[in-house]
């Protein structure tokens, strides 16, 4: 929606967001649509309008997803690994939550490990698989004893659908190495800390970002078509050299 907006050279703090399909309501209504994007204007649903002659002087009807300039897709075919569209829209998007500048760690500053884990949900109303979820971690409890343990480093896991948009907004503003399996989670990337490192369990590096790419290669990890088995040892490799990533992000970053 921001996308098509700016390429329709509709101010995006002024637009108000009308929902064609059948999506329920939810708590990111308020504060993810309407703080986040459209500056205080409620979204509006198709059913709202039921019974209604509705004319709208100016209509944009919004890019599909990855075809938008601030996708992963936009990335891999753009040289420069780097999109000044991103990073608008970064700055309207944590604007509103006083979440737009926040500077680059010191070097020996803790680091902050967030493990997300992807759980079932009903998505929507239509949702066929009765909120069955594909790429879920079967061993959360091995995974976070293969964490790091030295002085300085910090890792926790975390459910985003338990905390509200303004806790999840401010979690990932203060994680440094940012873990999840692929899925919708991972949507909040270019919210990162300006020294993160992504690990994905299950694309180049993008925003500006680290990114480490773990896919499992041993069938019988695959314990079903929802559930995956991370491997322990594995795992803490990738977290030790996330964790040198974002100490030599940081150096980088001091120098500037």
């Amino acid at each position: 929606a921001w996308s098509a907006a700016v390429i329709a050279g509709v101010d995006p703090r002024k637009m108000r967001i009308l929902f064609a399909d059948g999506h329920p309501r939810s708590p990111f209504d308020e504060q993810a649509w309407t703080d986040g994007l459209s500056n205080g204007h409620k979204p509006l649903r198709k059913g709202d309008l039921k019974g209604r002659h509705v004319c709208f002087r100016k209509l944009v009807f919004a890019l599909f997803g990855y075809a938008s300039p601030i996708t992963i897709d936009w990335f891999r075919a753009n040289a420069c690994g780097y999109s000044p569209w991103l990073q608008s829209f970064k700055s309207q998007f944590l604007r509103p939550f006083g979440l737009e500048h926040v500077p680059m760690p010191a070097v020996g500053a803790d680091i902050n490990i967030t493990l997300v884990l992807r759980e079932d949900y009903v998505a929507h109303p239509r949702d066929g698989g009765g909120g069955k979820r594909h790429n879920k971690i079967s061993n959360p409890d091995e995974i976070m004893a293969a964490m790091p343990t030295e002085a300085g480093v910090n890792a926790r896991r975390v459910q985003m659908a338990f905390l509200t948009f303004q806790e999840q907004i401010e979690l990932v503003r203060n994680t440094n190495i940012y873990i999840g399996m692929h899925g919708a989670a991972l949507t909040f990337l270019p919210f990162l800390a300006e020294d993160a490192v992504i690990i994905e369990l299950n694309l180049a590096a993008w925003s500006g970002k680290g990114f480490i790419l773990w896919r499992n290669n041993i069938a019988r990890n695959e314990i079903n078509e929802y559930l995956t088995k991370v491997d322990p040892g594995q795992f803490r490799g990738l977290v030790d050299k996330a964790v040198g990533m974002v100490r030599d992000r940081r150096r980088k970053g001091s120098q500037r």
